[in-house]
């Protein structure tokens, strides 16, 4: 059949609705002239064995601009409905995968629709925790899926999943140079929030990975001293964005490389996103670092401090001034550096 389903809502399909209870909710939303794979045939001779019937594969579509997408399908086998069995009940596998998976299981002990029931699958589960709830820091963004539901038949998430394909083309890799260009537009602190001022519009307070000497990078969590320096290292150039960080890697000493929890495992002990995910030595372990780090640094400094020297002559009398200025209102070839301090300097002794 066909209909809609309103948002939030669902709908139930069973032979028999009041055989066990539904653990989504106090009401039901059903249709009772709707049977899944009912039509058992008890061929000619008529025999009494009901050896041949109908299925019914589901299917849930949304159509946009005129486009149908397909979100969901579930393929139905002629073993889930033996009629010897009095009662059977069908669930989805949401044990391991939280999304959409294209696998049934029999929980004829279980007479609940709708509850968890910890079966698992041979496939690797790559974790959506983040797909409700606010992003920690930016460098999360390794975290969701890229792939999404499409017009093809096959194009349900759960489907594309089920082939097990490998992370980069699921996942944003950081590795890869074209992705480190958002890390120059994106933030998930409104500054509004947490500064002052009616036009603030940047977050102070970061540590410049341009200028900082390695001791203060040491400082920042989980950055080893090696890395540190190593950072310090691999900028004979600038870096352009925090996401070049992700390229600090190659040094025979792991614990040089921003990477250095790769390859660890997947225990409980290490500092993994989602610890015992069932997927070790995956983006977020080899992410993990600059993650943690990724709301506390930054390639671009709004204030310095300038130590000046003024000299008449090559032995004539000289003053030395040290300055702080601020250029965070700077965003115009017109616009003025503020000077927020100008103290004299005693000559050397």
């Amino acid at each position: 059949g066909t209909g809609n389903i309103a948002a939030g809502g669902y709908h139930v399909v069973s032979n028999n609705l009041g055989s066990f209870t539904i653990d989504v909710g106090a009401t039901t939303n059903s249709d009772s002239n709707m049977v899944l794979a009912s039509k058992y045939v008890d061929d000619a001779p008529a025999d009494g064995i009901f050896d041949s019937w109908d299925n019914y594969d589901l299917i849930l579509k949304r159509t946009v601009n005129a486009a149908d997408i397909y979100l969901d399908s579930q393929d139905t086998t002629n073993g889930w409905f033996d009629p010897v069995i009095a009662a059977k009940y069908l669930e989805r596998d949401d044990g391991n995968w939280q999304v959409i998976y294209q696998t049934m299981t029999d929980v004829t002990t279980n007479s609940t629709l709708g509850a968890d029931n910890a079966t698992t699958t041979a496939s690797t589960n790559y974790n959506l925790e983040l797909a409700n709830a606010d992003f920690v820091t930016i460098g999360d963004i390794v975290r969701p899926l890229t792939i999404g539901p499409n017009t093809a038949p096959a194009g349900m998430i759960g489907q594309q999943l089920s082939t097990t394909p490998s992370e980069p083309s699921m996942r944003v890799d950081l590795i890869n140079k074209d992705y480190h260009k958002m890390f120059k537009s994106m933030t998930l602190w409104p500054p509004s929030q947490y500064v002052s001022g009616p036009n603030e519009n940047r977050i102070k307070g970061r540590i410049n990975i341009n200028t900082a000497p390695w001791f203060v990078i040491s400082q920042l969590p989980w950055v080893t001293d090696g890395l540190a320096q190593n950072i310090v290292t691999s900028r004979t150039t600038a870096f352009k964005t925090i996401g070049s960080l992700n390229l600090v890697i190659g040094d025979a000493n792991s614990l040089r490389n921003i990477d250095y929890y790769e390859g660890t495992g997947d225990t409980s002990d290490l500092p993994d996103l989602t610890p015992n995910d069932g997927v070790p030595d995956d983006f977020e372990e080899r992410d993990l670092i600059f993650s943690r780090i990724s709301n506390l640094v930054t390639v671009r400094s709004d204030v310095f401090t300038a130590y000046i020297l003024v000299r008449i002559g090559a032995n004539g009398p000289q003053k030395r001034v040290i300055a702080i200025f601020d250029r965070s209102d700077v965003d115009l070839s017109g616009d003025k550096i503020k000077i927020l301090a100008l103290h004299p300097v005693p000559d050397p002794r």
